[in-house]
């Protein structure tokens, strides 16, 4: 998935905002409040010292438009970005194995048909896709003990109607979470283009605020991060024990 430059745009900009009201350095700014250090698949310590990140701050002064050096920096960096063993998707889901015994699920625009992937249209594919990951995860994971979720598509009704109530009622509302895509991908639709409706929205909101709090606020949706038991998984889709 290649981010549109739109995207870079309004990290830029809410870094900006963000440097005017803390009072703090711009190449701070974007290292603490935008996605950009991450876009550049760096590690998630966020070290100021990283090369990569110092070698992308060396040509912001000396750039015409900041905003387009930041988007060729990044599609160069997407060319050398180790690749990935591919996920095993479910559709638009896939997962990960945490330690503890804890299954972290992913979402991602998937669908074959090319149709809004959360649409009310898509309900039971959707739900159909989540059957099947969990029904594999009974039978091939290695003691799944908890679901894990974490993202602002929580937070909207068109994802939430997809999972059990048990797993939703655990929702817990966090510090925003500028630095991840969990937090930014809200502004994307589902063809990976930016809503300009919303982005203009954000941007007007974010011009009236005069306080780093009020800056974090601005954000149409919070990341919820929500766990329980998987059992509660397998009984909501009727996952009966593995063979």
């Amino acid at each position: 998935m290649t981010l549109p430059v739109e995207f870079f745009a309004l990290n830029y900009s809410f870094a900006q905002k963000a440097a005017s009201v803390a009072g703090i350095p711009l190449l701070d700014s974007l290292r603490e409040y935008t996605h950009i250090f991450q876009s550049f698949n760096l590690d998630r310590d966020f070290n100021p010292a990283n090369p990569i990140w110092r070698a992308y701050l060396r040509g912001l002064p000396g750039a015409v438009d900041p905003v387009d050096w930041t988007y060729q920096f990044y599609l160069q960096r997407m060319k050398v970005a180790p690749k990935l063993p591919p996920a095993l998707e479910f559709g638009c889901f896939s997962f990960a194995e945490w330690a503890g015994g804890r299954i972290r699920i992913h979402f991602r625009n998937n669908d074959p048909l090319g149709a809004s992937p959360l649409s009310r249209a898509r309900i039971n594919a959707r739900q159909g896709e989540l059957k099947a990951m969990f029904r594999y995860i009974r039978q091939h994971a290695a003691a799944p003990i908890t679901v894990v979720g974490g993202s602002w598509m929580y937070a909207i009704e068109a994802y939430r109607r997809l999972f059990p109530l048990a797993f939703l009622i655990n929702a817990i509302d966090r510090e925003v979470e500028p630095q991840f895509l969990a937090q930014w991908g809200q502004f994307l639709d589902h063809s990976n283009r930016v809503k300009t409706d919303l982005v203009c929205q954000f941007l007007e909101n974010l011009e009236l605020q005069t306080t780093l709090e009020g800056v974090l606020a601005c954000f149409p949706y919070p990341v919820l991060h929500l766990e329980c038991p998987i059992a509660v998984f397998y009984t909501f889709f009727m996952i009966g024990s593995p063979p």
